[in-house]
């Protein structure tokens, strides 16, 4: 992801960094070594690592992310012509689970500061035919939760969390992705604890523990009692992909710490140019800045200098309205400033710092020339 050139050839450096070292590749090597391939007794402890660090009785793996908030909307019993309230600014799974189960993803605008969704809008979005609120911790950010639990418990809505990207961040009530009925996290390559795919569900109520443990094997409490309980399908996860989570969780202190000194830098670097801007994470009230994002009117022309020099960045996805199977009226001012002018600098656990404080020069080197000059329109 890294290299150092020699000469005049350019240093690469891209937008995420993540790394495996020999103890992860020795702790895959023994489970190969002691036939731990499937899932069995090394889903289990990570399961079990997964639910003490986030303080709640019951985890379950899957997966990807992706497959948990799917699994989370089957729980929930969400079916055609139901409707799903979540927010435009989002990776796509969030709206996909529910509309592979025929339900109607209701999508609502973010803040104009922040791309969360907007509370205040929430309530106008509610008819007869909602069924449930997906608030999404964009990068590790409290989307409001216990103002959208109290929405959801006076319009009797489920409320499922999608903490994909908030693994570790907190407020003041406890860890995101525990403070609703069901909570789904992601293992990708890009999150805090990568296992290559993955996706872990959490809950603290048995009952629901119960029903996730059936949809995920085929409705069957194990293999050994093979009495098919209700609707299910192959969702389980490896020991493999575990063995490496565990090794990844044991770190992910470290990592955070990390990605804190990372935002920090960013942010003292550049807080003072007129070209871009921080998005702020609060990590004092307990947020994790997965990535550090940062915003411009003249993204395009940021990013075109920035590679010029070998850094890579990642323009921030589509909003979700702009999709052609979610049809919208609604109008989406602040989630389209975001998805236009928002990108992500170099950021991860294993980025060199470096790295960070050569992308911190190169765009107070644009801004000068943007403050000096026409180069920006």
């Amino acid at each position: 992801m890294f290299t150092l050139t020699v000469g005049r050839k350019l240093k690469k450096i891209n937008w995420w960094w993540t790394s495996f070292n020999g103890n992860d590749a020795q702790a895959l090597k023994e489970a190969v070594n002691n036939g731990k391939i499937s899932e069995g007794s090394k889903t289990a402890e990570f399961e079990e690592m997964f639910a003490d660090y986030l303080n709640v009785p019951y985890a379950v793996a899957t997966t990807s992310g992706s497959v948990a908030l799917l699994i989370a909307c089957m729980v929930a019993k969400i079916d055609e012509g139901d409707e799903v309230i979540l927010p435009d600014r989002t990776w796509v799974a969030t709206a996909n689970a529910p509309y592979f189960l025929k339900s109607k993803p209701v999508l609502v605008d973010c803040s104009p500061e922040l791309p969360t969704i907007d509370c205040s809008l929430i309530q106008s979005m509610i008819s007869d035919c909602s069924k449930a609120i997906v608030p999404v911790h964009i990068n590790g950010r409290d989307a409001n939760i216990d103002q959208i639990n109290r929405i959801a418990k006076q319009n009797k809505l489920t409320v499922i969390e999608d903490a994909a990207q908030a693994l570790g961040s907190k407020n003041e009530f406890g860890y995101l992705g525990t403070q609703a009925e069901i909570g789904c996290f992601s293992l990708g390559i890009t999150k805090l604890v990568p296992a290559g795919q993955g996706g872990v569900i959490v809950t603290k109520e048995k009952t629901l523990y119960d029903q996730i443990k059936l949809i995920k094997n085929h409705g069957v409490v194990d293999n050994y009692t093979e009495t098919w309980n209700e609707f299910g399908f192959n969702f389980k996860f490896t020991d493999l992909q575990a063995t490496l989570a565990i090794a990844q969780l044991k770190k992910i202190d470290q990592k955070i710490e990390q990605l804190k000194k990372i935002y920090e830098i960013y942010k003292n670097g550049i807080s003072n140019l007129q070209s871009v801007k921080i998005i702020p994470v609060n990590i004092k009230k307990g947020e994790i800045p997965l990535w550090v994002e940062a915003i411009s009117p003249h993204r395009t022309k940021i990013l075109k200098y920035l590679k010029s020099h070998g850094v890579n960045c990642r323009p921030y996805h589509p909003s979700l309205h702009t999709c052609k199977y979610f049809s919208s009226t609604t109008s989406f001012e602040n989630s389209t400033r975001f998805q236009d002018q928002a990108f992500i600098l170099p950021c991860g656990p294993d980025q060199p710092i470096e790295n960070v404080y050569f992308t911190t020069q190169k765009l107070c080197e644009f801004d000068e020339e943007y403050q000096a000059s026409s180069l920006v329109d």
